[in-house]
């Protein structure tokens, strides 16, 4: 039986206000593939249901379509995932946002 690499959510979901589409470059962690599909940069704050988070220069949204390659379960950390930039910078999720933002509106 052959098994599909196709990420859970589809790799086309409707815009949202100010985004744009990235090209589709995955990325391998273990078992699991990484695909971005979205961006959105420029972000001055993130509200959520929990709290609100304001950047040291700005924030950047990225919507990624997670897959897993395995037949096994596999768990995906967020705090533990960095972004490369094609320069050679990396950058961290931000732990405030992640705890403060169950559902959040991005201004």
């Amino acid at each position: 039986m052959a098994t599909s690499n196709a990420p859970s959510m589809p790799l086309v979901p409707p815009l949202r206000f100010q985004e744009i589409l990235v090209p589709p470059i995955s990325g391998t962690s273990g078992h699991l593939t990484m695909t971005p599909t979205r961006l959105r940069c420029g972000l001055d704050e993130i509200v959520g249901t929990h709290a609100e988070s304001y950047p040291h220069g700005q924030f950047c949204l990225v919507r990624v379509a997670i897959s897993n390659d395995d037949t096994y379960f596999h768990t995906w950390n967020a705090a533990r995932t960095t972004l490369d930039a094609t320069d050679g910078g990396h950058g961290k999720v931000d732990d405030d946002v992640m705890y403060g933002s169950q559902q959040i509106w991005a201004s």
